[in-house]
């Protein structure tokens, strides 16, 4: 997809980056620094940026509330 977008051009008018959803199969919400790191060097090496970065707020989705705070965990 990276390829594709780098590629795509309409009008003389090409995209200059992309977006990233943390949701697998595609990227993992529990991705490691080091797959993160090889993702946006990929992403450089297209001459691209990465615009914004959405993570799923649905429990389902396997995400969660900002404000919720897990048992296991400390709110300070």
């Amino acid at each position: 997809m990276l390829n594709l977008t780098a590629a795509a051009e309409v009008n003389g008018l090409k995209f200059d980056g992309i977006d990233l959803f943390l949701f697998d199969p595609h990227i993992s919400i529990d991705s490691s620094d080091d797959d993160l790191k090889r993702l946006a060097d990929k992403v450089r090496d297209r001459n691209l940026v990465v615009g914004s970065v959405v993570a799923p707020g649905v429990a389902a989705d396997g995400g969660r509330s900002a404000m919720e705070v897990p048992k296991n965990e400390s709110s300070s």
